[in-house]
């Protein structure tokens, strides 16, 4: 007969798993950062509910290390510390994801209890190097319009950051250096460091340096920032970070702050420039001036405020910090000004850090009206001072004199220093005569000599220049207009005889 058994049970669980990640923790703070990595090679040691070890194993090159196929039930985590280690403080955190689980006295976790199917990967482990021998602090009190918020702040709030930096170790470093960034969307105001400190500042970053930081020696020093204008919202968060270094700690060691940062309604920075000409219209080549006012007419201190004109570059200037409602002015000058112009100046100043101010003003500046004189040397071959479908002379030098005459005085002649040199086709001009009295003079060059001079200065086909003097008779320049009629005859002398009907007896 067939026999049967129903005795036989199996009972059919779901294995666990238990890990994660040992770190090198830096700043000492029991979190994991961003700039911290895994160690390898640590021993980690799995204990049950009774505290016997069941299964030990060792960090992977990341730092991870894992154990797998677990009864469901209750356990802890051991570590055995390398030496030149120590355990980063507990569960200092939010997030048991980022923190430090490991008790620094018993060297244990809490127990973990595991079920059926789990797999449990927070329990992290920070382990600071006493090589390092440095830590640092760094906290803020809350902002006077948020007291009982100090994570938020406002734009105009005043915080005070607290940076102690901690030498834990069981000797001197040396050179230590301690550097804090200013966070985008804060100026800084001032700062104060113990007397041992050398404290430096700047718009971007301040640096406190000390030669050496004795065994289990701390120091404190303070900043205070105000918060800028957020409108936009383009600035969401305050982050703050703080960092130290030495000769023994190269690689630096850092802590940070964050606040959430509230949009404002309240005026924001801003800056004005002001752009007064001395006059509107000046001479060809005479010196444009110009008075510059730039106001501070926004809310907040501005910092290392900056003059840039596009046209009149001698006049950029560096101003720097302007309080708020403060204004500057200064005067400066554009020489030697050839065609009108219209310059755009542009100030650029700072609010704080991530926070660029800026403002713009146009002005123009003309050109009084101006003649033009000219226009034509010749070579008179029969010396009648006729032109004839004669050659022009190229490079032939011609001056222009200034006319004045004070009141019973005789004419006076001002050489400008103004020259012109024919063309190859004979041809000059004078562009941007000032309005006023003049005349042109021509000294002939070797082998020729002045024609005879015609008796219409306004007569295009004559000489104007007088034999004698070399210079024609006054000419009126009138703003706008041209005078094309300045003509000059020059004679070949031959055989050393000047070709000249004005003087050969005919």
């Amino acid at each position: 007969q067939p026999e049967s058994n129903l005795t036989l049970d199996f009972g059919i669980w779901q294995p666990a798993s238990l890990g994660d990640w040992v770190w090198q923790d830096n700043n000492n703070d029991g979190m994991q950062d961003e700039n911290e990595t895994g160690l390898p090679d640590i021993e980690v040691t799995l204990y049950d509910a009774s505290g016997t070890a069941i299964q030990t194993t060792r960090t992977d090159a990341g730092g991870h290390y894992n154990f797998v196929g677990l009864t469901p039930g209750d356990y802890t985590i051991g570590i055995t510390l390398t030496e030149g280690f120590i355990f980063s403080p507990r569960t200092r955190g939010n997030s048991r994801e980022a923190d430090s689980d490991v008790d620094p006295q018993t060297q244990h976790t809490t127990q973990v209890s595991l079920h059926p199917g789990e797999d449990h990967t927070d329990v992290d482990v920070g382990l600071f190097p006493l090589a390092l021998q440095l830590s640092i602090g760094l906290s803020a009190q809350p902002p006077t319009s948020q007291p009982n918020d100090p994570s938020t702040v406002r734009p105009n709030d005043l915080i005070t950051f607290t940076i102690v930096v901690s030498n834990i170790g069981n000797s001197v470093v040396s050179h230590v250096v301690v550097s804090n960034v200013i966070p985008v969307g804060a100026a800084y105001l001032s700062g104060t460091a113990k007397p041992e400190l050398d404290a430096s500042s700047s718009i971007e970053q301040l640096v406190w340096t000390t030669p050496t930081l004795s065994a289990t020696q701390r120091l404190t020093f303070t900043y205070a920032v105000r918060v800028i204008d957020n409108k936009s919202g383009a600035i969401s968060k305050l982050l703050n970070e703080a960092a130290v270094r030495s000769d023994q700690t190269p690689l630096a060691i850092s802590n940070r702050t964050s606040h959430d940062v509230v949009p404002t309604t309240t005026p924001g920075p801003s800056i004005a420039i002001l752009v007064t000409p001395d006059a509107q219209t000046i001479a060809v080549g005479s010196t444009a001036a110009f008075t510059v006012q730039v106001t501070n007419t926004g809310g907040f201190d501005l910092y290392g405020t900056e003059v840039h004109p596009t046209v009149a570059t001698a006049c950029d200037r560096f101003i720097g910090p302007l309080a708020i409602g403060e204004s500057t002015n200064y005067r400066c000058q554009h020489p030697n000004v050839m065609k009108a112009f219209t310059d755009t100046w542009t100030v650029i100043s700072y609010a704080g850090r991530g926070s660029l101010v800026l403002s713009s003003y146009s002005a123009a500046v003309n050109l009084a009206p101006t003649a033009r004189l000219g226009d034509y040397v010749w070579l008179d071959e029969d010396g009648d001072g006729l032109q004839r479908a004669n050659a022009g002379l190229p490079d032939v030098v011609v001056r222009l004199l200034r006319l004045t005459q004070a009141e019973g005085s005789a004419i006076s002649e001002t050489d400008l220093g103004i020259t012109q040199t024919t063309n190859a086709q004979g041809f000059y001009m004078f562009n941007n005569v000032l309005p006023g009295r003049y005349t042109i003079c021509v000294a002939p060059p070797a082998g020729y000599s002045l024609a005879r001079q015609g008796s219409s200065p306004d007569s295009g086909v004559d000489s104007d220049p007088d034999p004698v003097t070399g210079c024609t008779r006054p000419i009126t320049a009138t703003a706008t207009e041209m005078d094309t009629n300045i003509d000059v005859g020059l004679v070949p002398v031959v055989m050393g005889l000047v070709q000249n009907s004005a003087t050969d007896g005919q």
